[in-house]
Parts: structure tokens; C-alpha cells; sequence
């Protein structure tokens, strides 16, 4: 029996009327029915907040506004509730600044525009029989583009991610399955940000001893000590609410102490310096616990 592409939800977003019209006949065509569109930016990002996709096909930018900034959200659990949607961006420009941009947001694949409705079809049919494994770190989640992970206890796992696509074509509109390897990828996804920024927090803070140390130039030492506080205030919302929520008093003693310096940091005291640097250490040791059991 050949495969039914009828369940597969599809949201197109494309400035472009005609382009939009010309892609959406070509889905339909080919046998796709589930298939929303629109080429405003505020109403793509309502939609994948409401109705996420299977499948999102999008235009790199729409009306001005950078849409990589939605697949980053989606991708870090911002937006819609799968982090695993499938990505397809449309670039104008092959621009090495703009592919950097493409592939930093986390997107499954990118093609330049115009785009033949023979390829989209092909590249939606190779991104449904596999998908790269994920890989989070501290400012990326996504596809892992790396040609061999780094060697050594400190390089970033990955993950194999739940293929909607692949689910639809098997199980049709039953997503019994699907929804629940969403949902467990998805708490695993979380767990290894966590682990990802907890190391970050780590580096940040043995950055700014070893520069207060050796007398680095406040003007080089600000970015790590104003990176600080965000990456604790990360970790504190993702384990809100999880297993992990009973360690937030080690973290949110963390985002104090940050906090306090990033007020005034030319005037933090060696003791003070001391601490944050223990409190570091707790919060890695009891992130680290968490995600071995």
C-alpha cells in the first residue's frame, strides 16, 4: 500500500502569495492535506504556538522579522509544545552570513529559494525516512552538524529526536505513540540543557576568578560576568516544575551571588569571588547527579 501523506500537518510561511499558492498546490498534489499557511510573521508564530506542525516549511525572514528566532524558541521549548518539529528553511540569499544564521537556529535542512516543487517534495521524503540526531549546548539546540563528536567526558551527547513525519506516515492520525516520544524526548532534551549550561555557569565563573586573579581588564571581564545570570535564570525555569525543582534553592543561590556581581563588579571581594565559585561547584555536582539517575 502506498504511504498517505494525509495526516501530515504542514504550516507553510511565505511572504510571498503566488510562492505560498504555487507550494501549497504542489503539497497537495502530492497527496498532503493537512496543510496551513500564512506569510505574517505574528500570525506563523500564533500558529505554532496553537497548532504545532508536523512539519514546518518557512521562509528565512517575513516581514522583516528573522524567523530562525521561532525555530530557536521551538527548539528550547519556547513555542508550541514539540520541540521536535521538522524544519525546512527557505533562504533568498546563499550569503555565508545568512546559511550561518539558518544552521545556528536549529532547522532539520535548508534550501534556497526559488525552490523547485520536485525538490521540496524530495528533500520532505529523504527528511522523513531519517533525521540527525540532536545535540543541545549551551546555545544551540538542534540537528548535530559536527563530522565526529569531540573526544573526552566533556563533549555534548546527542539524542536520537521522535521523526513526526515518519510517525504520520505509519500510524496515520493515531498520535498515541508519537505524543508520548515526544514527551519523553522532550524531558530528555531539557536534561541535557541543563547539564549543557550548568557547565557553562562553571566556565563562566572559573573565567571571571582566573581574570580577577590575574588583572584582567574589567572591559574584557564584563560579558562573562553580565553572561552569567542568564544562564542561571535557564537552568532555574527548565527545572521548574520537574524532578529537579527541589535543587533550585543551589541555583537560585547562584543567580543571587551573580547578580551581586554583575551590580558591581569592580568591587567584589575575594571571599564573595570564594563563594560563587563553591556554589558553582554544588549546583554542576547536583545537575550532574540529577541527569546519572
Amino acid at each position: 500500500m502506498p504511504p498517505s501523506f494525509a495526516h501530515t500537518r504542514i504550516l507553510l510561511g511565505v511572504p510571498n502569495v503566488a510562492v505560498r499558492s504555487a507550494l501549497r498546490m504542489a503539497l497537495h498534489s502530492h497527496g498532503y492535506r493537512a496543510i496551513g499557511d500564512t506569510g505574517n510573521f505574528v500570525a506563523l508564530h500564533d500558529l505554532l504556538q496553537t497548532e504545532p506542525p508536523d512539519l514546518l516549511i518557512t521562509a528565512a525572514e517575513i516581514d522583516h522579522n528573522d524567523t530562525g528566532y521561532l525555530v530557536r524558541e521551538i527548539r528550547n521549548q519556547r513555542l508550541g509544545g514539540n520541540p521536535f518539529v521538522v524544519v525546512l528553511l527557505l533562504l533568498a540569499t546563499a550569503d555565508p552570513e545568512a546559511v550561518k544564521l539558518a544552521i545556528d537556529c536549529g532547522a532539520d535542512d535548508l534550501m534556497l529559494m526559488p525552490v523547485a516543487p520536485a525538490a521540496l517534495l524530495a528533500r520532505i521524503d529523504k527528511l522523513s525516512r531519517a533525521r540527525k540526531p540532536f545535540i543541545a549546548t549551551h546555545d544551540y539546540i538542534g540537528p548535530d552538524r559536527r563530522g565526529q563528536a569531540r573526544p573526552g567526558p566533556h563533549s555534548a551527547p546527542t539524542m536520537e529526536p521522535p521523526n513526526p513525519l515518519a510517525a504520520r506516515l505509519t500510524n496515520g492520525a493515531d498520535t498515541t505513540r508519537l505524543d508520548a516520544d515526544i514527551r519523553a524526548a522532550a524531558v530528555r532534551l531539557n536534561d541535557m540543557k541543563v547539564e549543557r549550561m550548568a557547565a557553562q555557569a562553571a566556565w563562566l565563573v572559573n573565567t571571571i576568578v582566573a581574570g580577577v586573579r590575574d588583572g584582567m581588564a574589567e572591559g574584557d571581564l564584563l560579558p562573562h560576568v553580565q553572561n552569567l545570570p542568564p544562564v542561571a535564570e535557564d537552568i532555574l525555569a527548565r527545572i521548574a516544575g520537574g524532578p529537579s525543582e527541589s535543587h533550585a534553592g543551589i541555583v537560585g543561590q547562584l543567580l543571587d551571588q551573580a547578580r551581586q556581581l554583575e551590580a558591581a563588579p569592580a568591587s567584589i571581594s575575594a571571599t564573595k569571588l570564594e563563594q560563587l565559585q563553591q556554589t558553582t561547584i554544588m549546583m554542576v555536582r547536583t545537575v550532574t547527579r540529577r541527569q546519572a539517575s
